[in-house]
């Protein structure tokens, strides 16, 4: 038996999973937005990591490479969807994850066949607390991941949402929103 994950990585992962399925925010904090109306989920969560900006000096880290690195880094990540756009400009746009150092959390979003080559080169960016959440297709990713950083710091997930990187910098949003993960060893995550 495996013990239970540190309370500030318990924290994590509760804010995590409680910003993007159950809580919406209020709207109090749209004018500290670059965005037009986007009354969703993911319009929510750019609003608490804004916030959260503001009040810790600390910005989401987006790793990425080639043209869309390039775009991300001239324009922001913009996610298109019919009732208007939201521009994510205040994160750290990087191909290096050197440069973006040590975090409590990694969302790890790439094909299967790049897992664990995009998962040896984290290193830079894992502390001792720093989970992994696999974001991806395929049955093994959070298994590959487990193997190098350790099952109690890696969290397997599957993504319900409808959405295309349609060019560099561009996602094209069409429908859902709904993000279920767990530990790879079915070991709770609540206190």
């Amino acid at each position: 038996v495996q013990p239970p994950p540190p309370p500030g990585r318990q924290l994590v992962i509760q804010r995590l999973a409680h910003e993007v399925v159950r809580e919406p925010v209020s709207t109090d904090d749209a004018a500290h937005l670059e965005q037009q109306p986007f009354p969703d989920r993911t319009g929510d969560i750019a609003k608490r990591d804004r916030r959260l900006s503001r009040q810790t000096g600390q910005h989401s880290r987006v790793i990425a490479r080639g043209a869309h690195l390039d775009a991300l880094k001239k324009h922001g990540l913009r996610i298109a969807r019919s009732e208007g756009d939201l521009i994510i400009r205040n994160a750290r746009f990087t191909g290096d994850p050197s440069a973006a150092g040590p975090t409590q959390l990694v969302l790890l979003a790439v094909k299967s066949y790049d897992t664990e080559p995009a998962a040896r080169a984290l290193a830079p960016m894992m502390a001792s607390e720093t989970t992994v959440l696999s974001l991806q297709n395929g049955i093994d990713n959070g298994d590959k991941i487990g193997r190098l950083w350790g099952a109690e710091r890696t969290l397997a997930g599957v993504v319900y949402v409808g959405a295309a990187l349609t060019g560099p910098g561009v996602i094209e949003y069409s429908n859902g929103g709904r993000i279920i993960f767990g530990s790879l060893d079915r070991r709770s995550t609540e206190p």
